[in-house]
């Protein structure tokens, strides 16, 4: 393999920064509803219960 291509150190990069994403975002979740975790429509925003 050609561990030197800027293909392969690329998507390797990639799946750490994704890694250490997942990591955080499983043990340390956000504590209530904000848009940036998941999909939120504004009405599902209002209420905590959705």
């Amino acid at each position: 393999m050609y561990f030197e291509s800027p293909l392969f150190t690329g998507f390797g990069i990639l799946g750490l920064i994704f890694m250490f994403i997942g990591f955080g975002m499983k043990y340390d979740p956000p504590k209530g509803i904000n848009p940036g975790y998941g999909y939120r429509t504004k009405k599902s925003l209002k209420s905590q219960e959705a």
